[in-house]
């Protein structure tokens, strides 16, 4: 993943519970600033791939993960 990566948008397209796993993975040494994942497939199983991203991600300011198969119980 190119470090100098600002903005990522993938929109209804509904990749697999691996891919998506890679993928949060790889964006943790970036510096990404906005992060779309809307009716990506993201379920529980990838629930904490993203709460590390979260916390290790000093710059990115916004998240848009709507559509997705995340409940708030996760949360708790």
């Amino acid at each position: 993943m190119p470090n100098n990566l600002s903005e990522l948008r993938i929109v209804n397209c509904r990749i697999t519970t691996e891919a998506s796993a890679q993928l949060l993975e790889g964006l943790k040494p970036t510096s990404i600033r906005r992060l779309s994942l809307i009716e990506a497939n993201l379920n529980q199983d990838n629930f904490y791939h993203l709460i590390e991203l979260l916390e290790e991600s000093k710059s990115l300011c916004d998240l848009d993960i709507s559509w997705n198969s995340l409940s708030t119980k996760l949360m708790c």
